[in-house]
């Protein structure tokens, strides 16, 4: 079953398969990695260990999706 969930960044609804949950996922809007709980309807940051790796997450393959309300 999918989960609907926002990321904890931007806010940006995305919905996460089955097999998805428990792993890290990128946002689709900002770029950021958060990781979805297998139990519960609930997402978490991860931590960044160094600069560098923050501007590898931070760029999430330089594509941004503009969702309007």
């Amino acid at each position: 079953m999918p989960l609907y969930v926002n990321c904890p960044h931007c806010e940006h609804p995305q919905i996460i398969s089955a097999p998805r949950r428990g792993k890290a996922i990128f946002c689709r809007q900002c770029g950021w990695v958060y990781q979805t709980s297998k139990q519960a309807a609930t997402v978490r940051p991860l931590a960044i260990s160094t600069m560098s790796e923050l501007d590898q997450r931070r760029s999430g393959g330089g594509r941004v999706f503009v969702v309007e309300v």
